[in-house]
């Protein structure tokens, strides 16, 4: 699989998988009285829903268990349930075991030193003989036309970018790692609350189906078979609950920014 694909693919993880395991581990029961209870109630256990949710935040392909659970919620109840469950997210994304096994993911993805990297002592000398080259052209350039001006001065600008490229050859990597792997957990989990807010900011839950023929359900509207696993997810779960989420999704969200 390609970069490209990659990263689409963890982009969509990344905006649809803080709903979607909310509401599948919320308890079938009225009451939710533990962690361990939402996940009883859909078939898991806790060591499982956790690392669900670093899957959910390291942006990795996540298995997500028992969604047609969720229909077994009266309609009444979804909304407290989902809110409920999103209070045990982000609890548990907020606790010291979250962020060391985060972290621990996020220095295993870290890119390592390659093989070909030149050693210092020729990068030494390789220094030396363009620093004087460089030099002989900055004399050159003293005198010459600003036409020649410019070449040398583009010249001496990509040896810049060629030696910093040598000496720090991970620098690219590095950065990319840095930015997809933030050392704070909650500059992604801001990035999917506002992606998840965007995607589900308006859902035709009187949308209908269709049975394909082959035992699937399909939208009337073909053009909602294209729109996000948040906007499907949403769909499924009703009105009431996403409503419910999407109002817990701007309270976080509003917690992170201050």
């Amino acid at each position: 699989m390609n970069t490209n694909i990659k990263r689409k693919r963890k982009n969509i993880i990344k905006a649809s998988l803080l709903l979607a395991s909310g509401l599948l581990l919320c308890s079938l029961n009225n009451k939710i009285n533990s962690g361990a209870e939402i996940v009883r109630q859909v078939g898991t256990t806790e060591d499982a829903a956790h690392r669900l949710m670093l899957q959910m935040v390291s942006g990795n392909s996540v298995y997500i268990p028992n969604f047609k659970k969720l229909k077994a919620v009266t309609t009444n109840n979804r909304a407290s349930f989902a809110t409920d469950c999103f209070e045990y997210i982000k609890t548990y994304t907020r606790s010291s075991k979250f962020l060391n096994e985060y972290e621990q993911e996020r220095q295993s993805r870290k890119p390592q030193a390659s093989e070909h990297t030149l050693s210092q002592d020729v990068l030494d000398q390789y220094r030396a003989s363009m620093d004087a080259a460089m030099k002989q052209y900055q004399e050159i350039a003293r005198t010459a036309n600003e036409a020649t001006k410019k070449e040398i001065n583009k010249a001496i600008e990509e040896y810049k970018k060629e030696m910093y490229k040598l000496e720090n050859p991970q620098a690219d990597a590095i950065a990319k790692w840095e930015k997809e792997y933030p050392a704070n957990p909650e500059y992604i989990i801001k990035e999917m609350l506002q992606t998840f807010l965007q995607e589900t900011a308006a859902v035709n839950f009187s949308a209908s189906l269709h049975d394909n023929g082959y035992g699937k359900m399909k939208f009337d509207n073909n053009e909602y078979e294209y729109k996000s696993a948040s906007w499907k997810m949403c769909y499924r779960a009703g009105r009431e609950a996403t409503d419910a989420v999407r109002k817990y999704a701007q309270t976080w969200l509003q917690e992170i920014n201050n």
